[in-house]
C-alpha cells in the first residue's frame, strides 16, 4: 500500500499514510498556484515594442561590462561567459550585473570623496592649530640693537633731530639744526638736501613710501609744509640730486596764521592727510603744549590743488593707531607728560567719542602688529651713605626713562578710567633705564663729607633721554624701531630689531 511503501527521499523511512497525504496536498497547491500565474501572464497584454527598447538600452549600458555583446540585438549579455543569453536565467544574470554595476559606481564615488575628506581634515587641524597659537600670550622682544651715528647737541635741552624711515628702502632721512640729511641704514651721512637758505624739520614719509612731507621755513617766508614726490633710487648721487629738485618743486601747504614753527608732523594711515602740531608766536614751549591741526588736500576737476586745514585740539600730535581710528597725542599736566587717545574726526563726529587718558608717558608709537610703545619715567633713589643713627644720609634722586610696550585691545571709548590708567601700568620693559653712578655724584659725595654734612639729597636730570621713536620696516618684512637718544652733549641715532614671540618660544629661547 502507498502508506507502507518506503520513500527513497526519506532514506528508507516508512511514511505514514496521513503524512504522505499532507505532502501530496501541499504539492498540488503549489502546482495549482503556478498554473494560475502562467494563465494570468498569458492573459495580460505585453508591449513588445517597449520591452525591446528597454532591453536595448540595458544592453548598451552593460556592453562595457561584457565585451563582444551586440547592443542593437536586444540580447542581454551573459556576464559569466561573455555570450548572449535568453530567458529567465539571462535576465537574472543581467539584474545581478546591474546591481553589481550600481555597487561599483558607489565604490567609485566613495573613492573620489576620500581625497577631499582627507584634505578637509588637514585644513581643520591647521585651523585649530592656528587658533590655538593665536590664543597664546605674546610678547615683544628685542633681538638686536645697533647705534648708527652721533651728532653734537646744541645744549642739554636740544631735541633738534628727527628721523623719517621709508618702508623697505636702504636710506633714511634725518633733520637736524635746519638741515635735511640723507643717510644709509648704517648711519653714514650721504648728502645734504635742499638749498643753503632752507630750514627743514620733522620729515615724514607716507605709508606707501611715495611722498615726503617736511616742515620748511625760509627767509622772507613763514612756516609751511612741503609735499614732494620721492624719486626712484638708483645711486646716492642721483637720488640726492633728484630729491633736491623735487623739494624745489614741492607743493606748499601754509600753516594757520600765528603759528611760527611746527613741533610734530605725521601722515594719516588713510588718505592724503597730515596731522601736525604748531606753536604760536609768543608761546613758551615749556609751558604751552601747542595746538594740533589736521590738513587734507586734493585736485579738483581743473587740476587745481585744493587744501583744507582745521584746528583739532590743544597738545602735541604723536601719531595714529594702525587702523587710523585713533589719534595719539600728549600733554603736560602737573609737571608730568600724559598720553591721550582722540577719535579721528573723519571717521567720527565731534560728539561720537571723547578723549581717552591712558596714563603717564611720552613718545607713543603704535606698531602695525598692535603693540603700543612709549617712554615711561622711572624715579630712582639711591642711599649713598648712612648717618650714625642708621638713617639715610646722602641720597641721590633722579628720573630716568625706559622704553615699554603694551598691547591695548577693545573699544577704548567704553573703558572705565581705572581700566585706562592700568593699561600703561602693566606695560613690559623693552629697553631698561640707565643705571650706575655718574662721576658728578662721587664728586658731590666727597664735597658733602668734607663739609661734615651727614644728610643731603642730590637731584639729577636723566642720564639718557629718549627723544624720538620712528617705526621702520626692513627688507624681508623684519620690524625695527629707530630712536634718538639724548646723552649729555650728544644725540645718538640707533635701531632696535624687534620680534614677536609667545611665552613658550621665549622660554625655549632662554634655555
Amino acid at each position: 500500500m502507498p502508506g507502507n511503501q518506503q520513500s527513497k527521499a526519506d532514506g528508507g523511512k516508512i511514511t505514514s499514510l496521513q503524512e504522505w497525504q499532507e505532502r501530496r496536498r501541499g504539492t498540488e497547491n503549489i502546482e495549482l498556484l503556478a498554473e494560475k500565474m502562467r494563465r494570468l501572464r498569458a492573459a495580460t497584454p505585453v508591449n513588445e515594442e517597449l520591452r525591446q527598447q528597454l532591453r536595448q538600452k540595458l544592453a548598451q549600458r552593460l556592453a562595457a561590462q561584457a565585451p563582444g555583446a551586440d547592443p542593437s540585438s536586444g540580447v542581454l549579455p551573459d556576464i559569466r561567459t561573455g555570450a548572449g543569453g535568453t530567458g529567465e536565467e539571462t535576465a537574472a544574470v543581467n539584474i545581478a550585473d546591474g546591481m553589481r554595476t550600481v555597487s561599483m559606481r558607489g565604490e567609485r564615488r566613495r573613492e573620489r570623496w576620500w581625497p577631499w575628506l582627507a584634505a578637509l581634515s588637514v585644513l581643520l587641524l591647521l585651523a585649530a592649530g592656528l587658533l590655538y597659537y593665536r590664543q597664546l600670550p605674546r610678547q615683544l622682544v628685542v633681538t638686536g640693537r645697533q647705534e648708527l651715528g652721533g651728532f653734537l647737541a646744541a645744549g642739554e635741552k636740544d631735541t633738534a633731530l628727527q628721523l623719517a624711515v621709508p618702508p623697505g628702502e636702504d636710506y633714511l632721512l634725518a633733520a637736524g639744526h635746519g638741515r635735511l640729511l640723507l643717510m644709509d641704514r648704517q648711519g653714514s651721512q650721504r648728502a645734504v638736501l635742499g638749498e643753503a637758505h632752507d630750514q627743514y624739520s620733522y620729515p615724514a614719509i607716507s605709508p606707501d613710501g611715495r611722498y615726503l612731507a617736511v616742515a620748511h621755513t625760509a627767509s622772507g617766508r613763514g612756516a609751511e609744509i612741503c609735499l614732494a614726490e620721492i624719486p626712484g633710487f638708483n645711486s646716492w648721487n642721483q637720488f640726492s640730486t633728484a630729491l633736491t629738485e623735487k623739494l624745489r618743486e614741492a607743493r606748499r601747504i601754509p600753516v594757520p596764521a600765528g603759528v611760527s614753527k611746527l613741533s610734530s608732523l605725521y601722515w594719516a594711515p588713510l588718505g592724503p592727510k597730515l596731522v601736525f602740531s604748531g606753536i604760536k608766536d609768543g608761546d613758551n614751549a615749556g609751558q604751552n603744549d601747542g595746538e594740533i591741526f589736521i590738513t587734507s588736500w586734493q585736485e579738483d576737476a581743473r587740476g587745481t590743488f585744493v587744501q583744507q586745514t582745521q584746528f583739532l585740539t590743544e597738545g602735541r600730535a604723536a601719531g595714529w593707531s594702525p587702523d587710523g581710528r585713533w589719534l595719539l597725542l600728549t600733554r603736560s599736566r602737573d609737571g608730568e607728560e600724559k598720553i591721550y587717545l582722540r577719535p579721528n574726526p573723519w571717521l567720527f563726529s565731534q560728539s561720537a567719542g571723547q578723549e581717552v587718558l591712558l596714563g603717564n608717558g611720552s613718545q607713543p608709537l603704535w606698531l602695525k602688529e598692535g603693540y603700543l610703545l612709549f617712554v615711561r619715567p622711572v624715579q630712582q633713589e639711591m642711599v649713598l651713605t648712612y648717618s650714625p643713627d642708621g638713617l639715610p644720609g646722602l641720597v641721590l634722586s633722579r628720573w630716568e626713562e625706559e622704553l615699554c610696550w603694551v598691547r591695548p585691545e577693545g573699544d577704548f571709548s567704553r573703558w572705565t578710567s581705572a581700566t585706562r590708567l592700568k593699561l600703561l601700568e602693566r606695560a613690559a620693559v623693552l629697553l631698561p633705564a640707565e643705571s650706575g653712578l655718574p662721576t658728578a655724584v662721587l664728586e658731590w659725595v666727597q664735597r658733602m663729607e668734607a663739609r661734615g654734612m651727614q644728610r643731603a639729597r642730590l637731584s639729577l636730570p636723566p642720564q639718557r633721554r629718549i627723544l624720538e621713536l620712528v617705526m621702520g620696516e626692513e627688507k624681508g618684512g623684519r620690524r625695527a624701531v629707530y630712536y634718538v637718544l639724548g646723552q649729555q652733549q650728544r644725540l645718538t641715532v640707533g635701531r632696535l630689531e624687534l620680534a614677536e614671540r609667545t611665552g613658550e618660544e621665549e622660554k625655549n629661547g632662554q634655555k
